[in-house]
């Protein structure tokens, strides 16, 4: 299954934000997954180029992925986020979350085929685990 990895970066730090989404990417990639987040493979376009670019990249691997994946480590709303799944439930495409257990995001849980909490990052890769059992 290909993911597009999205994650809350508002307000972020992005250091400890790109960290994390690296080892989910490896860990989807242990469990024999693929995946596209645009933090860290749209890094060069995302630093050089304009956001319609930015945009337009993104929608397209969107597109070309199975499924959703959310992270959220922060309560605070994302409206590029919500742009995301917005995209992907008009595509019928399932949306599944990982949100660290203080992080707030109703919402999104509401919208979600199956989530996961974590508490650092050293419980993401069991709450990933958890999350994909139930795919």
């Amino acid at each position: 299954m290909r993911f597009f990895i999205v994650y809350r970066h508002s307000g972020a730090d992005l250091i400890r934000a790109r960290i994390a989404l690296e080892l989910l990417q490896a860990e989807l990639q242990a469990l024999g997954h693929s995946s596209y987040c645009t933090l860290i493979d749209g890094a060069e376009l995302a630093c050089g180029g304009s956001s319609q670019a930015v945009l337009e990249l993104g929608v397209r691997e969107l597109c070309a992925s199975d499924a959703l994946l959310l992270y959220v480590e922060s309560s605070q709303a994302s409206l590029g986020m919500y742009i995301e799944v917005g995209v992907a439930i008009a595509r019928r495409m399932p949306v599944y979350l990982l949100r660290q257990e203080q992080a707030q995001a109703p919402y999104l849980g509401e919208l979600a085929a199956a989530s996961a909490q974590f508490d650092g990052q050293e419980s993401l890769a069991p709450a990933l685990k958890q999350l994909l059992a139930a795919v």
